[in-house]
């Protein structure tokens, strides 16, 4: 039954003594992408995380009490859709806004920001070419970049002076600084600078989201799994995709299997789909593709953060297994290594550490313990 493309070609042959027989099946093209830091189908269960950026990005909460800016959670959580959702609506609303992936060896963090804010004002340009405040942006934009005193202090004065511009113009000026954790001083730093715009109805700010990193005392939004109830939301999807649908025991599985980690969901769902020819897909199907999607995962996930690891690094991810007696403080994985300097002292590991976390590796939860 061609129904779309051909994604999936299953061939049957039946011998019979006049011809074989050979039936075609097409397997319409999954909703499910699990590539890391992909965009999924449907954003679900992100709603309260949506509503507090969103209070940020327009300016409307309080200097004593600022709505969050950083949004953080572990590898596959949804951090990187939950901001490129944000920003996709700041352009659907024609603002200045900008998405920057923050890498390792990016820019000086004033040369980073100088670039977000040019392409802010193009983004803008680009839906209101006629835009009356566009000229007021770009001299602000131009006078911090001629600056070269302390960034925390140009910064804000920049956008301190763009709040009532954006204000006049109806829209808003936000950048996205995902990643943050591969900068966290930087990231900090700049995220001290947002904070401090809170309050007085300026619609300017900076948003930033990554693995938790130290950011201070700073209020964070943390991003945790799916109840079940959101899982099924996501699934849903696959009958606006196709027609298709997880029964409920699929739904089950795929909850359990993945524990409700968004990217995890995906890749279950994607491998159950791929393996159905019918329009249900069951339980059984989940069971029967989930060697090849834990293969998926291996590969699309893990192997390229893995890759080109030396032993210090294997053994340092070793020594973070619970199963090895308390908690696994940087102090105490240190001990496990022979390492017996004292935290806050310096230890020979701190760069591995650094370098597991920056690739999504390694993450320390608001407890301190890796």
């Amino acid at each position: 039954r061609p129904n779309g493309p051909i994604t999936t070609l299953r061939v049957r042959v039946g011998i019979r003594r006049d011809r074989p027989r050979v039936l075609l099946v097409a397997t319409p093209p999954s909703p499910f992408v699990s590539a890391p830091g992909s965009t999924p189908v449907r954003l679900v269960g992100r709603g309260r995380h949506l509503a507090n950026l969103e209070r940020a990005m327009l300016g409307v909460d309080s200097a004593a009490e600022p709505a969050p800016r950083l949004v953080i959670g572990p590898a596959g959580f949804g951090v990187t859709a939950l901001l490129q959702h944000a920003y996709r609506r700041s352009v659907a609303k024609a603002w200045a806004a900008a998405y920057v992936d923050v890498t390792v060896d990016a820019p000086p963090a004033r040369d980073l920001v100088r670039e977000a804010l040019e392409t802010a004002l193009r983004q803008h340009l680009d839906a209101r070419p006629d835009s009356r405040r566009a000229p007021r942006m770009a001299e602000a934009i131009e006078g911090f970049a001629r600056t070269s005193g302390r960034l925390d202090a140009d910064l804000f004065e920049a956008l301190h002076t763009l709040g009532p511009t954006m204000a006049d113009a109806g829209v808003g000026l936000t950048i996205f600084f995902d990643n943050a954790h591969r900068r966290p001083a930087d990231m900090a730093a700049l995220l001290r600078v947002s904070e401090a715009l809170a309050g007085g109805g300026r619609p300017v700010a900076l948003v930033f989201g990554g693995l938790p990193f130290d950011a201070a005392q700073t209020a964070q939004l943390d991003v945790g799994p799916l109840g079940i109830e959101k899982v099924d939301e996501l699934l849903a999807a696959s009958r606006d995709a196709a027609d298709r649908r997880y029964d409920p025991r699929a739904v089950d599985r795929i909850a359990s299997l993945s524990n409700g980690v968004p990217f995890l969901v995906q890749t279950f769902a994607r491998g159950a789909w791929d393996a159905t020819t019918g329009d249900l897909i069951s339980g059984d199907d989940v069971d029967r593709s989930r060697a090849a999607a834990q293969a998926a995962v291996l590969d699309e996930w893990y192997r390229p953060r893995t890759s080109g690891l030396d032993g210090t690094d294997i053994r340092y991810l070793k020594a973070i297994d619970p199963r090895l007696g308390g908690p696994a403080t940087i102090e105490a994985v240190n001990q496990r290594l022979g390492d017996a300097t004292r935290l806050g002292g310096g230890s020979r590991f701190d760069d591995v550490r650094e370098k597991l976390m920056t690739r999504g590796l390694v993450y320390i939860d608001t407890d301190g313990v890796l």
